[in-house]
């Protein structure tokens, strides 16, 4: 699944070779964990909280993102 596949899906994502607990998730404004923190759109990397995700070009190409099926 590509990266925006992986967004859209509103579940935790991550690349194969990543840990688990690297997973990231999008959260829309006024959702999730951190609603209270911030008014826009954010994601969580690992536990923490970032407005952006750092990625190199071939992160952003990639089709083989796994998404956390709970």
């Amino acid at each position: 699944m590509t990266l925006i596949e992986a967004i859209q899906s509103g579940k935790s994502f991550r690349r194969p070779h990543q840990f688990q607990e690297d997973e990231s998730q999008w959260f829309e404004a006024g959702t999730g964990p951190y609603k209270d923190l911030v008014a826009c759109d954010y994601f969580t990397h690992g536990g923490e909280f970032s407005t952006s995700i750092d990625l190199y070009y071939d992160d952003i190409i990639a089709d083989d993102y796994i998404v956390r099926r709970d």
